[in-house]
């Protein structure tokens, strides 16, 4: 309870989820530069990513482990041969979320902290009432986010060739 209260406290002058994530862009101890872009994507991206593999991982069948240590193979080849294999579908989807997930924060860091970049550019263009280039910058973030998503359905068709 103690620890709901002191963070609670700490966060009374932020009502707004922008403005928290305004304050750790301009706050970052890492330089004005792109770097706490990358700071900002690699901790919104890293607890899904870790959730999804530690729970992918988690429910691969041990009678299938078991079945692989009584037929001799080293743990390498556990993980390799059984584990990596089963857990492969849920990584995969735990990576799709978190790309989707770092091209919002990027845009967001972009549109909140700098002054060039995809965000900067919609944001520009919107205060200005210019829709030609708003509608440009929405239709390259649409065109980014297929991208990756082809990139994702490419690489679960070759690693996970065996399931289709």
């Amino acid at each position: 309870m103690a620890r709901v209260s002191c963070s609670s406290s700490l966060l009374d002058g932020y009502d707004e989820p922008e403005t928290i994530l305004k304050q750790s862009i301009s706050n970052c101890p890492l330089g004005e530069d792109v770097t706490h872009k990358y700071a900002l994507i690699a901790f919104g991206t890293f607890t899904p990513t870790v959730v999804a593999t530690y729970g992918a991982v988690d429910n691969v069948d041990p009678t299938l482990i078991r079945m692989g240590q009584s037929f001799g193979l080293s743990w390498m080849s556990i993980v390799r041969k059984i584990v990596l294999p089963g857990a492969m579908p849920g990584i995969l989807s735990g990576l799709r979320i978190s790309l989707a997930i770092a091209i919002i924060l990027l845009v967001a860091a972009e549109m909140l902290g700098s002054e060039y970049g995809i965000g900067a550019y919609i944001l520009e263009a919107g205060s200005l009432y210019d829709l030609e280039r708003l509608f440009a910058g929405v239709v390259i973030l649409s065109l980014l986010g297929v991208a990756v998503r082809a990139a994702i359905s490419l690489a679960e068709r070759r690693l996970l060739g065996w399931r289709i």
